[in-house]
């Protein structure tokens, strides 16, 4: 796998709301002191077309696994939204296409797996307002804007993969250097059936066992994600982004 369950890479693809001005961000993730991978995050404005991503391992993990890929979301309407992902994995071809909706189930466009898997199938009861892993941040970013807290619990649907993020505010320490403020800090919890992960052992780091990771957002609109922290069985996965603004 990359250097963390592919789940939580999308977990942390921060497609942030597109109202916000036009620009890009980009952020390192660290195990250890040794670069393993980089995210540059397009946030666009509402007339820039939807918000973008690319990420890809870097460092001497590229030479373990190669991974590249770019994604979007586009946003039809507050209520109706399509999740999309072309990429290639050691040279396989990734691509996922999936409508989700907020009054209804997810709908598969595309969906072409790495492995040559097939998607699990769409439950109409279980998965009525499940979201993508992007809008997750999303939604969280909002939550931000509202109320100054993080907490909120969303169902996640990504066609590999059903499960329950819970996301909760704790009293951060940690001080953002240029404005001199206490980041927002939010610790997310990924709660389901992650069996088939373990057995086929192949979600290194996280080896089938509960997933967190604490995501800092900055204190003022709009909120932006500063840095991340993974606790894994082989130590703290780090990224931060390499802009100060």
């Amino acid at each position: 796998m990359l250097f963390m369950n592919k789940s939580f890479i999308f977990l942390i693809l921060l497609m942030i709301s597109f109202q916000v001005k036009s620009f890009e961000r980009t952020y390192i993730f660290n195990w250890t002191f040794m670069p393993v991978s980089q995210l540059v995050i397009k946030f666009p404005d509402k007339d820039d077309g939807p918000p973008k991503f690319s990420i890809e391992t870097i460092g001497a993990l590229k030479l373990y696994r190669k991974y590249k890929a770019a994604g979007f979301l586009d946003f039809k309407n507050k209520n109706e939204w399509t999740y999309g992902l072309y990429g290639s994995d050691r040279g396989n071809p990734e691509r996922k296409i999936i409508s989700y909706s907020k009054n209804s189930f997810p709908q598969i466009i595309e969906f072409v797996d790495d492995k040559g898997e097939r998607p699990i199938s769409i439950d109409s009861e279980e998965d009525i307002g499940s979201v993508d892993p992007f809008s997750v941040i999303l939604n969280i970013i909002r939550q931000i804007e509202l109320n100054g807290e993080c907490d909120a619990t969303m169902r996640v649907y990504d066609g590999k993969r059903r499960y329950i993020v819970r996301s909760k505010s704790i009293e951060s320490m940690i001080n953002n250097k240029i404005q001199n403020i206490n980041l927002i800090e939010c610790k997310l919890d990924l709660i389901g059936s992650f069996e088939d992960d373990r057995r086929k052992n192949n979600k290194w780091p996280f080896n089938g066992e509960k997933r967190s990771m604490t995501i800092f957002f900055d204190n003022s609109y709009p909120f932006l994600p500063v840095k991340f922290s993974l606790w894994t069985p082989i130590g703290i996965i780090s990224g931060e982004s390499t802009q100060n603004n």
